[in-house]
């Protein structure tokens, strides 16, 4: 029911599903064997409120409810300016530079130093990174897992990241989840300017462009997409921040 015509018939033809929109993301994650599906979407509104419709099983709608909306529904989100929704979690970036979540939280996605799941009432993640958000980005992982990583970098320059750390990609030198989010250690007078998330093999990495224009990676290495001569400590991670080895 993500089409918003308030049915879950297919569209063949595009259909205008709601307007005055300034940013919206889709999850379409497939669930693997488990046969569970994310369609679920959030847009923001020119007014900076909030339009939900589709899959809600975690509550990743936002409206407090786990009830799936096969048309749009609002909550009562206000000044937001971006959006973000994977694997049953949803962050809202505020125009004051703060974030909030809710949904999915069985890996500590929401920040909350729980792994309560459902969150379906809004969180604040705790954090120095409150009030100076400059980018968020979520990682994939596999498909049968279902579960999610996601970073975000400040207007200082530092790297924040929580949740799912199978393959390293929170760089705090371990591969356990994390529930609170953790700063993650570049070397000193390193700052991040940019951050994007990939996949590799169902798994996911990390790749932070800082100021010097120096680029660094957490996570999963499989192929060498690092582009490092390095020694992989678990299932091809690297749990510590790294660069390619050739210079760019």
């Amino acid at each position: 029911g993500v089409v918003g015509d308030g049915t879950t018939n297919n569209r063949l033809t595009p259909y205008l599903s709601l307007t005055g929109v300034i940013d919206v993301d889709v999850a379409s994650d497939y669930g693997g064997a488990a046969g569970v599906y994310w369609a679920s979407a959030l847009a923001v509104k020119s007014d900076f409120t909030i339009r939900a419709i589709g899959k809600n099983n975690y509550g990743q709608l936002g409206d407090g409810t786990t009830t799936d909306r096969p048309a749009w529904v609002t909550p009562a989100i206000t000044n937001v300016k971006r959006v973000f929704t994977r694997n049953g979690t949803s962050y809202f970036w505020f125009n004051d530079n703060t974030v909030k979540c809710c949904g999915r939280n069985s890996q500590g996605e929401t920040g909350n130093g729980n792994t309560t799941s459902p969150q379906t009432a809004l969180v604040t993640p705790a954090g120095a990174f409150q009030g100076s958000v400059a980018g968020i980005v979520v990682l994939p992982t596999s498909a049968s897992s279902m579960y999610s990583t996601w970073g975000l970098f400040t207007t200082a320059g530092d790297m924040w990241a929580v949740g799912y750390n199978g393959h390293g990609q929170i760089g705090d030198g371990s591969i356990t989840q994390k529930s609170l989010w953790q700063k993650i250690g570049l070397p000193v007078g390193e700052t991040v300017v940019g951050i994007a998330g990939c996949g590799q093999g169902g798994a996911g990495a990390f790749a932070m462009l800082c100021a010097s224009g120096r680029l660094f990676f957490t996570g999963y290495n499989s192929g060498g997409t690092f582009g490092c001569n390095n020694n992989l400590s678990y299932n091809n991670a690297i749990v510590r921040p790294v660069e390619p080895d050739y210079p760019m």
